[in-house]
């Protein structure tokens, strides 16, 4: 059986999917692919973000994440930062979710494809500006909901209790 630990989630940056104050549950970060949630340690902060892209090098992996409703990649993360991968996410208002079934491991993959393209973007839009403020970043931000809303009908939305 494997071994899980809980945390409570501060911030925006992963909305909508996760909002301030959920409670997320983690297991050992032993297989993380792209689109998988993890927690890392960056400045002595644990930030909560998607993989985006991954490498294997020099026999590590490193990991290019993305809050979801943030503009721009937080920059490679190496495994030994890794804390966990988040698998449930349970609200306030005592309703959850498993991130491990199918709509939401397949929603996963594709915000996880839209964050590279919109990393892309950026690079060749605003080289040297503030990404995230015009059009293009509200057009990710409204695709993210719609893919979020889309897992959420597949997948019966948030269940209650349990």
């Amino acid at each position: 059986m494997t071994r899980s630990l809980s945390v409570r989630a501060t911030g925006t940056s992963m909305g909508p999917l996760i909002r301030h104050d959920a409670c997320l549950r983690l297991v050992p970060a032993a297989a993380v692919g792209r689109g998988d949630i993890i927690v890392f340690c960056h400045e002595g902060s644990m930030i909560v973000h998607r993989v985006i892209d991954r490498w294997h090098q020099n026999g590590l992996w490193e990991f290019l994440t993305k809050g979801d409703a943030m503009p721009r990649h937080d920059g490679l993360v190496c495994q030994d930062a890794l804390l966990g991968k988040v698998v449930g996410i349970c609200r306030r208002d005592g309703s959850h979710l498993r991130l491990t079934t199918w709509p939401w491991s397949t929603a996963g993959k594709a915000i996880a494809a839209l964050g590279q393209l919109e990393h892309r973007l950026y690079g060749l839009a605003c080289p040297q500006g503030i990404p995230g403020t015009g059009t293009i970043g509200r057009l990710f931000r409204s695709a993210t909901r719609a893919i979020v809303a889309v897992a959420q009908l597949c997948s019966g939305a948030w269940r209650q209790g349990g």
